[in-house]
């Protein structure tokens, strides 16, 4: 009989609750943005369960409803929200919301998060 370790989904409404003070990662407005979970089973989407919460992209109303219910092909669909998890990233990483420390051997330290994640 094969053994599988359930692991707890990871879940940060500190991380969530930061779109709100980004730009949309995708058109650059500010004002409507949320976190846009992932839609993709590779980042745990399932049947009524959300991806984790760092499978996100910040996006504001109008680019969120286009990937989610939009006329586009998935593979643009989802190619765009490839491209709004990392530009969401990079936000992370360029406002100092998410820090990483070399010296902490693969530490990753989110500001005022109260998160640690050690590899």
């Amino acid at each position: 009989m094969t053994s599988y370790l359930k692991v707890k989904p990871y879940r940060n409404p500190k991380l969530l609750k930061l779109a709100k003070d980004a730009p949309c990662s995708l058109c650059g407005s500010i004002g409507t943005t949320v976190s846009a979970h992932s839609n993709y089973s590779e980042h745990g989407k399932g049947m009524g369960k959300k991806a984790e919460d760092c499978y996100i992209a910040f996006l504001c109303y109008q680019c969120h409803m286009e990937i989610d219910q939009g006329a586009e092909s998935y593979d643009a669909k989802k190619e765009r929200w490839y491209k709004g998890m990392a530009k969401t990233y990079h936000w992370l990483l360029t406002s100092e919301h998410l820090i990483i420390n070399p010296l902490a051997g693969c530490n990753i330290e989110y500001k005022d998060l109260n998160v640690n994640y050690r590899d």
